[in-house]
């Protein structure tokens, strides 16, 4: 070391350094390796959800610090998809038409817009059909309401005093993306559930009510969710669990939807 120069002597260091740390992080992974799973477990669940504390009110004679903790968790779009679903299918409606011999026939899928059992639907029912729907496994008498270009307004008959029902939330398409994801919500007889992503927008120029300006308002959603899944009445969710849009009886092939701001403008009666 007594001949070394000063550069000499920093280099040494340098390499020294160098060294110990390729060292160190060959025996981190090593060892992370031969642990059992449950550790690495812990570790991932430590990434995922942080906790952090945040001093609002400094500590005095009379009383303690007050503090707020602020908790951070990531989530993953698998939780997200899962929730976005459990949220949906209980104001999921299979529709049916009965004939004078009280056979059913399916007529589509609708989804509960109202508490109080308003369901809109592209199901075909026409006002003298009889119809019933089925909701969690519980069959209703359903009776039309508004007939509409595109939708169908139903509501649910002898329901008994207090009952309510779980309803849809819509999102703003107005605000929808390309490759966003989605969710299909369908099945004829059970839930089936595919996801996909936005593939094509179509949108319109309108002109603003008592302007003489317009605006561009999306007015169909096309995805890659897989067509053979796709029946009358199936919706797309985004991850929040919001409704995007219904399938109403375009070609299949198309895989457009119609937007939630169409079922709400419905819905308002415009």
């Amino acid at each position: 070391m007594e001949d070394l120069n000063k550069q000499q002597i920093v280099l040494l260091c340098l390499f020294v350094a160098f060294f110990t740390s390729i060292v160190t992080g060959i025996t981190t992974v090593s060892l992370l390796d031969q642990e059992p799973q449950a550790v690495s477990q812990t570790i991932n669940r430590v990434v995922e959800k942080t906790i952090e504390r945040v001093v609002e009110e400094p500590a005095t004679e009379d009383k303690p610090a007050v503090e707020r903790v602020v908790e951070t968790v990531i989530v993953n779009q698998e939780d997200l998809t899962t929730s976005a679903v459990q949220d949906n299918t209980s104001a999921l409606v299979r529709i049916y038409s009965v004939d004078n011999q009280n056979n059913k026939t399916f007529a589509g899928l609708g989804f509960v817009v109202d508490t109080t059992g308003l369901i809109v639907t592209d199901a075909a029912v026409g006002e003298s059909s009889n119809v019933a729907g089925t909701i969690s496994g519980v069959d209703y008498k359903l009776k039309l309401e508004k007939q509409g270009e595109r939708f169908n307004l139903l509501s649910i008959q002898e329901v008994e005093d207090g009952k309510t029902f779980s309803k849809v939330s819509f999102a703003n398409v107005q605000n929808v993306k390309l490759a966003q994801s989605v969710i299909l919500l369908s099945g004829r007889e059970s839930n089936i559930v595919s996801s996909g992503i936005v593939t094509n927008i179509t949108s319109a120029n309108q002109k603003v009510e008592g302007s003489d300006t317009s605006q561009t308002i999306i007015t169909g959603i096309e995805t890659s969710v897989e067509s053979n899944k796709i029946i009358r009445g199936s919706v797309i969710l985004n991850l929040q669990g919001e409704v995007l849009g219904m399938w109403g009886g375009t070609d299949i092939a198309s895989n457009v939807f119609f937007t939630s701001n169409s079922i709400q403008t419905f819905l308002k009666g415009e």
